[in-house]
């Protein structure tokens, strides 16, 4: 967020200088969101300032020695667990739910948030909460999703941003050109200390 955005690449040399970069350990950098109404976003960085900025950080990272196995992003077939029929969220009173930020949220305990229990699943099933139907309520004009030429790469990213009245988008939408440049020049990276020959110790 805006506080601990200058920090982030002292974090990066912390864990680099620490070893961790030669261990494999991964880098994935999100924004502070909103989580069930906590307001938590509410020191967010705008969307296009956290996309410059996650690029700053993600070639920092490379300098330290970090690797990315995928910098540009790949076709998503489905955004989430809600889309996937077979993907639910069980709470610890037995409660099912089709999103993981639902159980234990107030502002999701609502029924229409919920699948069903496990004791009555079998009698009464919920397949149509709110974010389940995201195919078919997409085509409504619920987002501009279809008409965005990411949407097959997304999938619309987070459907229950669109239901709250959000946007979905995710960061490579404000910052692909600048990832283009970055992936070529991590692969380049690699080639180059790959083919420098091996010194005699």
């Amino acid at each position: 967020n805006r506080h601990n955005q200058d920090k982030v690449a002292d974090l990066i040399d912390l864990l680099a200088d620490r070893g961790l970069a030669a261990r494999n350990v991964g880098l994935d950098f999100r924004p502070v969101v909103d989580w069930g109404g906590n307001q938590a976003n509410r020191d967010s960085l705008a969307a296009a300032d956290f996309a410059a900025r996650e690029i700053d950080w993600t070639a920092h990272a490379i300098r330290r020695g970090f690797e990315f196995d995928r910098i540009l992003p790949a076709r998503s077939i489905a955004p989430c667990m809600v889309v996937m029929p077979d993907a639910e969220v069980y709470d610890a009173y037995g409660n099912i739910y089709p999103c993981y930020e639902f159980p234990y949220t107030p502002k999701y305990d609502a029924p229409k948030y919920k699948i069903g229990h496990i004791r009555t699943i079998d009698q009464a099933r919920n397949d149509k909460a709110v974010t389940r139907e995201w195919y078919a309520d997409i085509r409504t004009g619920l987002s501009p999703c279809p008409r965005c030429p990411l949407f097959p790469v997304c999938g619309g990213g987070c459907a229950k941003l669109w239901y709250n009245g959000e946007t979905g988008c995710p960061s490579f939408k404000l910052n692909l050109p600048e990832r283009l440049v970055l992936d070529y020049w991590m692969r380049r990276r690699k080639r180059s200390a790959q083919a420098e020959p091996a010194t005699a110790g």
